[in-house]
């Protein structure tokens, strides 16, 4: 366990046990202390001072004298002494008397204070521990960030402050981007901060929970929703990384809570809950589809309100048109169509099964968002990174408070009691509270809609579920009062949880690293600061070291290189794949670093005649996962390599179905997709060759067809397009070729022939003109004209 652990441990332990404790020897004393008889009246001596006034002269009065008297000073009596103001009741040292009274006066904000330091004290402990891993899609909000600041705001020398900046093809990173910028001014590149603003910004949703809770349910124990999101192993995970789905739940908890407030309290809070709302839609994407669902259905429902407070909603449209401008600037200006981002998901709207099916799909997918079975207990959907092993992605201990929530406030929604008018009032308001938080559990599985539920795009249910759990703790609490006293209960809960959230953050820091074992590429994808820190150590120990780094044991490695080098330019990106399938030079000062699946490689191929393993960095069971290695050809590479290329572009036959027909084709070797993918009529599947360029595939039809052009999907390349077309077996062909430029919008490359030809068999040659010797060719689609 690490030190700092300890010491957080430490901390929250002592202030939980102190409260206890003091608490306690209170109750304890007041029980046990002998009754006291009221004292007696005090006796008040008071000193006089009599003075002798002139003589009266009166002679009808006679000689005499008028006395003055004066009080002086009151004297306590000496049988009992008042209380000295330095003392306090019992003996109870001041400090732990004022203690007391600040708990009896608001013990709520005390727990709530204690919830939210344990909270932020949970995240930030054994920040670089767990999770263990750093990945591409953290580093890249501060590697962009780091290049607006170098290029004064300017991005890729092109847009000033983009609206959205591209991960990998997809338009997908904003405010995550722009939330990073001081933080990476100010204090340079590293996890700790990456991962720190993230979770600064977690608070918000930590206390908007118990906020709800406390201002809108008027519920007591309201700071137990902060400790039960902090419970929340999904929440846990990731609100302690860089994620842009932690930001939008952030910003959804903000739009919550003031969309609340102006509902019910101050119509001006419509402000902020949009500011939120937009910070949402501009997070993260599938949040987009969650908070314009979210604010249609509140349009509908609090129409009403809405026009009663006409003056605020017209202001607030203008204000909400302000918000969306840097959307419009984006639209207008980058080509972006939403068809291609589903594309990229893999989504079944795009594909050609009947409207029936893709509704029957949806409404599954929908549903399953909202499972106890996904949320509650061990799956196979998400991916094992996104997962705290065995635990759920909520704690399958809460589920009945979670179904008592539910029970309580379908009850309040369907029921209104009829009560005074006061009551009535505030019964209406919890109704509505209620209400907005079924909308949020309700849009929150959305997102996993548009192709498959994954944690990160349907994380806005911890949210509602949270304060729907809350809501049932609460009641379960209230309920023991009848034998047990409020203070003991509070107290008790709030150790309960505590203790249950240091259980989960010691579990995380001490076992997660071998939760699961498998920490390559298709699993945690572990290694960034571990190989890119010894890769730092080679460059400032060796003055002639040229370092090539894998790029498969991670997504968005040179990212990763960006974010954690000195100099990240001094380093070469490359599988050792492509010291395999093509000779390159490969002098004694060059070091690879591999990992364990392409060290293999290495050793299984003849290629090599020495493979010289330098250093090994392992994985977090002590297997190796990173060789840092110094290799050699072989004497005779230049045979092996001809003889490869000779069998590599021999053309493999095979029979496919075109046109209704089946048809003889001759075609490459491809290392993704079968053949018949690129006659199947469908533009979202695709071959690709393997590291063959140009492509040659070639048709023979069971009869002569008339033909008069050929298109080809080749995405957005730069090509040359040859055709030949045969007439008959041995005739001359008629060729056609063609450089083409394609692109994402159009990406289709057409030859038309001018005339009709008949033709018995067609050869294509596809020829990327860009990485003409060893390219990956692409194509989606062939078709006949």
């Amino acid at each position: 366990m690490s030190n700092s652990f300890i010491t957080v441990l430490a901390i929250a332990l002592l202030a939980v046990g102190l409260d206890v404790a003091l608490i306690l020897i209170w109750r304890k004393r007041q029980e046990h202390r002998t009754p006291v008889k009221p004292p007696p009246p005090l006796h008040i001596q008071m000193r006089v001072k009599v003075q002798l006034g002139e003589a009266n002269r009166d002679p009808n009065q006679g000689i005499g004298i008028t006395p003055r008297i004066m009080l002086l000073q009151p004297v306590e009596a000496a049988s009992r002494a008042l209380p000295l103001p330095a003392r306090t009741v019992e003996g109870i040292p001041r400090a732990v008397s004022a203690l007391r009274s600040a708990w009896r006066a608001r013990p709520g904000v005390i727990l709530f204070s204690l919830a939210l330091f344990l909270y932020l004290a949970t995240r930030f402990t054994g920040l670089s521990q767990y999770p263990f891993y750093f990945h591409g899609d953290e580093a890249i909000h501060t590697v962009y960030a780091s290049e607006l600041l170098h290029d004064k705001g300017i991005f890729e020398g092109e847009t000033f402050l983009p609206t959205y900046f591209k991960n990998g093809t997809k338009y997908n990173l904003s405010l995550s981007v722009y939330i990073q910028i001081l933080p990476t001014l100010l204090f340079g590149k590293s996890t700790l901060v990456t991962r720190g603003v993230s979770i600064l910004f977690t608070l918000i949703p930590a206390a908007a929970v118990a906020l709800i809770v406390r201002d809108f349910l008027k519920l007591p124990y309201w700071w137990s929703a902060t400790l039960l999101l902090s419970l929340v192993p999904a929440w846990f995970l990731h609100s302690r990384t860089a994620f842009e789905t932690v930001l939008s739940v952030s910003m959804l908890a903000g739009f919550l809570y003031y969309y609340l407030r102006y509902r019910l309290e101050n119509p001006k809070s419509l402000y902020p809950a949009m500011v939120f709302g937009a910070l949402t839609f501009y997070a993260y994407n599938p949040a987009q589809l969650v908070i314009v669902a979210f604010g249609l259905i509140l349009l509908l429902a609090d129409w009403r309100y809405h026009l009663k407070h006409w003056q605020t909603g017209i202001r607030g449209l203008v204000f909400l048109a302000i918000l969306a401008l840097p959307y419009l600037r984006f639209r207008l200006t980058v080509f972006a169509p939403i068809e291609d981002h589903l594309r990229d998901l893999g989504s079944y709207w795009l594909t050609s099964i009947p409207l029936t099916e893709k509704i029957t799909h949806f409404i599954s997918l929908y549903f399953y968002g909202l499972s106890p079975g996904y949320w509650y207990f061990p799956n196979g959907q998400d991916l094992p990174r996104h997962q705290m092993g065995s635990y759920g992605n909520i704690l399958s201990i809460t589920l009945p408070f979670a179904l008592l929530g539910v029970w309580i406030s379908l009850r309040s929604i369907l029921q209104l009691r009829k009560k005074s008018a006061h009551n009535v009032e505030n019964l209406a308001n919890i109704q509505l509270t209620y209400r907005m938080i079924w909308i949020a559990l309700l849009v929150a599985p959305l997102p996993g809609t548009l192709a498959q539920v994954g944690i990160t795009r349907v994380l806005t249910f911890v949210l509602p579920i949270t304060i729907l759990t809350a809501v049932g703790v609460i009641a379960t609490v209230r309920w023991l009062e009848k034998w047990i006293s409020e203070w003991l209960l509070a107290t008790g809960a709030f150790t309960i949880l505590a203790g249950g959230i240091l259980f989960l953050t010691r579990d995380a820091l001490v076992n997660g690293p071998f939760w699961y074992q498998e920490y390559g590429f298709g699993g945690m994808q572990y290694g960034a600061q571990q190989v890119l820190g010894e890769i730092n150590h080679y460059l400032d120990t060796y003055n002639n070291v040229h370092i090539v780094l894998s790029t498969d044991w991670a997504n968005g490695s040179d990212f990763l290189a960006l974010f954690f080098l000195d100099d990240p330019f001094a380093v070469e990106m490359a599988s050792v794949d492509s010291f395999i399938l093509e000779k390159r030079d490969l002098p004694p000062y060059y070091v690879l670093v591999l990992t364990p699946e392409e060290y293999e490689r290495a050793l299984a191929t003849e290629k090599f005649k020495s493979i010289q393993v330098e250093k090994t960095i392992p994985y977090p069971n002590g297997e190796p996962g990173f060789y840092f290695v110094r290799m050699a050809y072989a004497d005779n590479i230049d045979t092996i390599f001809s003889q490869e290329e000779a069998a590599r572009r021999k053309l493999l036959e095979g029979n496919i179905q075109f046109g209704g027909t089946t048809v003889s084709v001759r075609y490459p070797l491809l290392d993704m997709g079968p053949i018949q993918n690129a006659f199947d009529g469908q533009d979202d599947t695709l071959i690709r060759t393997n590291r063959i360029n140009p492509a040659i595939i070639e048709l023979t039809l069971p009869a002569p067809r008339d033909v008069r052009g050929v298109s080809v999907n080749v995405g957005a390349s730069k090509i040359r397009l040859t055709i030949q077309i045969f007439p008959e077996d041995g005739a001359e062909p008629v060729e056609f070729s063609q450089d083409i430029q394609t692109a994402i919008d159009t990406p289709i490359a057409v030859i038309e022939f001018g005339q009709t030809i008949s033709a018995r068999s067609i050869r294509l040659e596809v020829l990327l003109l860009e990485n003409p010797e060893f390219g990956h060719v692409h194509i989606w689609e062939i078709r006949l004209r």
